[in-house]
């Protein structure tokens, strides 16, 4: 059987988007309500915390030693070797109250991240996809339909 064994001993408030790293031997994963990035070092058995300026959607790896990070209105770069988290993509209209939420990467390298409304007090519960897709940049895919991600 195997055994659960619990790392670090912060409390996420709404941790996800776990990511291995099989370069660096570690796991990186968000708080996306803290707004937190977090990474755990398998060798040092030590969870890294930095604190992101918005709520955190998302995260990616890149082929160099770059994160990216979908926050709130905009896609950034996160550089884990010393904490410096640089604008890469500014959202293009997103609808008032809305923020980048879930993303992942595709085998082509193009970061798909959807949008969704920040409070869920409203019966417009729709968001958009989008790509970033280098050298091309930020682009909506099927802009606004709808998709439901209700709590």
């Amino acid at each position: 059987m195997t055994k659960l064994q619990r790392i670090g001993d912060q409390t996420d408030i709404l941790g996800e988007c776990p990511i291995w790293d099989d370069r660096h031997h570690c796991l990186y994963w968000i708080d996306i309500r803290c707004p937190a990035l977090r990474r755990y070092d398998f060798s040092t058995q030590r969870v890294t915390t930095w604190t992101m300026p918005s709520l955190v959607g998302s995260i990616a790896l890149t082929e160099g030693h770059l994160l990216l990070v979908a926050l709130t209105d905009q896609i950034a770069l996160f550089d884990p070797r010393n904490g410096q988290l640089q604008q890469h993509v500014k959202a293009p209209d997103l609808a008032e109250g809305h923020r980048f939420n879930d993303g992942r990467c595709d085998r082509q390298g193009r970061f798909w991240v959807g949008t969704m409304l920040i409070i869920f007090f409203t019966s417009d519960y729709y968001g958009n996809w989008m790509n970033l897709f280098p050298p091309y940049g930020l682009g909506k895919i099927g802009a606004e339909y709808g998709f439901w991600e209700k709590v």
